[in-house]
């Protein structure tokens, strides 16, 4: 049977009239094992307050808007030894909110356009990112709110529903609220920016989480067709020698790791790619004839690995770039290191305006085709093609960058294409083909992949 993410509970906290140097929430009732739990919380003081999470809760936002108020979001997979409450802590006592809410059935998938909408003000009108998706899910807005006039409640817009929201009862009113939208068909983009509406004029950030389905629609499909598992995400917007993707978690044995990662306004390119799991990753490509560099590594896991952090090395410092980190099942197995689930792959580049355009021609059917590209010398990180999405972008410090996706599966022999409908004026591009395992039947008419064993009757492909 196939399990959608579903809303299980929420809970609530907040520091009442008065601040406070730390905020407790309990863990939502009838949380299950392999439930998946995000923690939100708004704190008065935006760039000028700390937050410490409590040991477990892996940080996918922290996002302020100025020195007013900021957002925390966090998460973790329930496996049993959580205790009944958290408690996060702060720098200085502070007015403060917080929710916690959980779901079933759920892997866990910050959105390419997950971050900041962030509103000046004297605002009622709050505006989430729209968050684009290849999978099917739900997509849950989490809003921080601070005002000065009263307590604040937000009526949802479109189709979302309120799933939790809570205010402080003092000036300055700190709010945080949690609205959902469900996501039947696939693939989606830009269309889940509904504004929700706030009964005071507010200064507001909204982070915007993607949860993907367990096996949902997207995992319906034939033995030996990739699949994307749980994505991790970062960016790096300040100087710096690293990129790195936190809190990544794989799900299933035999797992490809791809990791895509751009730079956008230094010449300089990934060194050494590195993480606590015990992973070894091996160079596919790279595009650096432009400023900055696009590249692409994988690593093969074996065995499925926890709230990991894969740290993007660079040969010298950068202050722009931009990774996705993708687990891919259904991989090619065969070679047990992962060699065998890499195709073919092509770079291109451009000094002069033009669409970006990496092509490469198929070598197995069912593949699946992703890439990257970078531009080091606009705000902009282009239009992605008809047929294909954009599953993370980076516009920041003049610059561009985005991942994609073809998002049907390929047949042998085709061109396949990464790019832009629309030009930039420079760019560095990538592509490369990633192979689905050969199903076959064991004696007990078990379809397994290429390269894997299991005893006699035992189903290990995931359809």
């Amino acid at each position: 049977m196939a399990l959608s993410a579903t809303f299980r509970n929420s809970s609530t906290a907040n520091t009442g009239a008065s601040t406070a140097s730390s905020l407790t929430i309990s863990i939502p009732s009838g949380t299950v094992a392999n439930d998946i739990v995000y923690a939100a919380l708004s704190v008065d003081g935006g760039s000028g307050a700390t937050i410490t999470s409590p040991a477990g809760w892996s940080i996918r936002s922290s996002v302020n808007q100025g020195t007013l108020v900021k957002i925390l979001v966090c998460s973790r997979v329930i496996d049993g030894s959580e205790a009944a409450s958290y408690t996060w802590t702060f720098d200085s006592s502070r007015m403060a909110a917080g929710t916690m809410v959980a779901y079933s059935g759920a892997y866990l998938y910050m959105s390419s356009n997950a971050g900041t909408a962030g509103s000046s003000v004297g605002s009622t009108t709050l505006t989430p990112s729209s968050v684009s998706s290849a999978w099917t899910g739900k997509v849950v807005n989490f809003f921080a709110t601070r005002n000065t006039t009263g307590v604040n409640d937000l009526t949802p817009g479109g189709s979302y529903v309120e799933r939790a929201d809570t205010c402080t009862t003092a000036t300055p009113f700190i709010g945080i609220e949690a609205q959902e939208l469900n996501v039947s068909a696939f693939p989606v983009a830009g269309n889940t920016s509904s504004a929700a509406t706030a009964s005071q004029s507010s200064t507001f950030e909204a982070v915007s989480v993607f949860i993907q389905d367990r096996h949902g629609a997207h995992l319906r499909l034939a033995p030996g067709l990739p699949v994307v598992d749980e994505l991790g995400i970062a960016s790096r917007t300040t100087l710096g020698g690293n990129v790195a993707p936190p809190g990544w978690s794989t799900h299933y044995p035999n797992t490809l790791c791809l990791l895509l990662v751009q730079i956008c306004d230094t010449a300089t390119t990934v060194s050494t790619v590195t993480n606590t799991s015990g992973l070894t990753w091996n160079f596919i490509t790279r595009s650096n004839t432009q400023t900055g560099s696009v590249e692409a590594w994988y690593a093969w896991a074996k065995t499925p690995i926890f709230n990991q952090t894969v740290t993007a090395n660079f040969a010298s410092n950068a202050t722009t770039a931009n990774a996705a980190l993708i687990p891919i099942i259904n991989a090619d197995a065969s070679s047990g290191d992962g060699s065998s689930a890499i195709g073919a792959s092509n770079t291109a580049n451009s000094g002069v305006s033009a669409n970006v355009s990496v092509s490469l021609t198929t070598t197995r059917a069912n593949s699946m085709i992703l890439g990257c590209y970078n531009n080091p010398s606009t705000a902009a990180s282009g239009t992605a093609l008809t047929g294909t999405t954009n599953f993370r972008t980076l516009v920041s410090n003049n610059t561009g960058a985005a991942n994609q996706w073809i998002n049907a599966p390929q047949a042998s022999g085709t061109t396949a294409t990464i790019g832009t409908s629309g030009t930039l004026p420079a760019w560095n591009a990538l592509a490369v083909e990633v192979l689905g395992g050969t199903a076959t039947r064991t004696a007990a008419g078990t379809r397994t992949l290429a390269g894997t064993r299991t005893a006699a009757g035992t189903r290990i492909s995931v359809n």
